[in-house]
């Protein structure tokens, strides 16, 4: 199963690039996918997938495009 990974370009300093493709076996999950990259799963604040906020234990689908967005914290 084939995944992407758009991340953003606050991740860059993590996987060097914007987006990445993942293989991954069937029946993985988003926190699978999240467990190949290098970006700490402390700075991940959301996962989407179809434009749906989704949780790590979510099953993916070949072809998924999974969104990763930072933590965001403000004052």
């Amino acid at each position: 199963m084939t995944v992407k990974i758009f991340a953003g370009s606050w991740a860059r300093q993590f996987i060097r690039q914007e987006t990445a493709t993942l293989n991954l076996n069937e029946g993985s999950t988003v926190e699978d996918a999240l467990a190949e990259l290098t970006v700490p799963p402390d700075e991940i604040g959301l996962t989407v997938i179809d434009n749906k906020t989704v949780a790590r234990e979510t099953g993916l689908r070949d072809g998924d495009i999974i969104k990763i967005f930072p933590v965001i914290a403000g004052g």
